[in-house]
């Protein structure tokens, strides 16, 4: 593949910025502060979730990535990556490309001794000048990746498939069933260990630890929501919410108790889960025996019908405990 040409102007050198290997980004919703009545222009953005950088990320991609930005910039030797980084947020304030903000709770929640790094809901400023310190959301759309249009194109195909869905033959239909069902599962494991892992370190520690933070965000992407991996918020004492966290603990030390007491045994669970297997396997081939009965006027093919029978035992794996139509059910 082609190395990607230079940027030659704002609009070259915003997109930059905004694509995969550019500046970290978040996303907030943008308010005007108390009081305040919003100008022409404005009203758009107002209220809505907008994606923004922190000036001291611009500062270090600047660093990272000397004379990128240099091109839309007055020729200047010697420069700072913090002067070149606040001469290029000028740039981009005055062409309407970006403002600045600050975040608009100025203390710490409850419970925590620390600001959050990414601040959810931002106050657009009337000084728009250029500090380190400062929030900048981007007033225009996020360039249209490769995955936006490879994903325009599937998600037609995999609705029409959907539809097809009665229609496809036996393996197509068994193999759909059991990818659904590890994703299934994989989707519900995680978020498992994701709780328990945060309740555990919280009651010990005090510190705050989220595998894959974004996971339950509905403001972000797919890929975006398993990035980062990990995120953890130290507490400064151990003894913060010492009461909240020793309840929490005898609340969840009562809860595996109760389970680990009434819960089903081993066989139990073994054998409900091989119930549920063999009835959805024969739910599966009486929906195909029944679209096959309509394509033939009603005149079912007996032939038909052993076959997939059949390979409905060979992928249920217990064949002699596998549900047949006018037999009772197994008890």
């Amino acid at each position: 593949m082609a190395p990607a040409a230079p940027p030659t102007s704002v609009k070259d050198v915003a997109k930059l910025l905004r694509e995969r290997k550019g500046v970290t980004y978040g996303s907030a919703k943008l308010e005007l502060p108390e009081g305040s009545q919003a100008g022409s222009g404005m009203a758009d953005i107002l209220g809505n979730w907008l994606e923004y950088i922190r000036g001291k990320d611009l500062v270090r991609w600047i660093e990272a990535n000397p004379g990128k930005v240099d091109v839309v910039l007055k020729e200047k030797p010697g420069r700072t990556p913090d002067e070149t980084a606040g001469e290029l947020i000028r740039v981009f304030i005055s062409q309407g490309y970006a403002l600045r903000t600050e975040r608009k709770y100025k203390r710490p929640k409850p419970g925590r001794t620390r600001l959050v790094k990414w601040p959810r809901t931002l106050i657009l400023l009337k000084d728009q000048q250029w500090d380190p310190e400062a929030f900048y959301v981007w007033r225009q759309e996020r360039p249209a990746s490769m995955w936006f249009w490879i994903s325009s194109v599937a998600i037609p195909l995999v609705v029409v498939a959907a539809c097809l869905f009665p229609l496809a033959p036996w393996w197509a239909r068994i193999s759909v069933v059991y990818t659904m069902m590890v994703l299934l599962l994989a989707l519900l494991g995680t978020m498992l260990v994701r709780y328990v892992l945060f309740c555990a370190i919280w009651v010990m520690t005090g510190s705050t630890f989220w595998l894959f933070p974004n996971m339950m965000s509905d403001k972000v992407g797919l890929l975006e929501a398993f990035m980062p991996i990990s995120s953890w918020e130290r507490t400064k004492r151990m003894s913060d919410q010492w009461q909240a966290r020793l309840v929490s603990a005898f609340v969840m030390t009562g809860m595996v108790w109760v389970l680990a007491v009434n819960g089903p045994d081993a066989k139990t669970l073994k054998s409900e889960a091989r119930d549920a297997h063999e009835g959805l396997l024969h739910y599966i081939e009486s929906m195909f025996n029944h679209n096959q009965s309509s394509i033939t006027d009603g005149k079912p093919s007996n032939a038909t019908d052993a076959s997939q029978r059949n390979k409905a035992r060979a992928y249920s794996g217990h064949n002699q405990h596998m549900y047949r139509p006018g037999q009772p059910p197994r008890p």
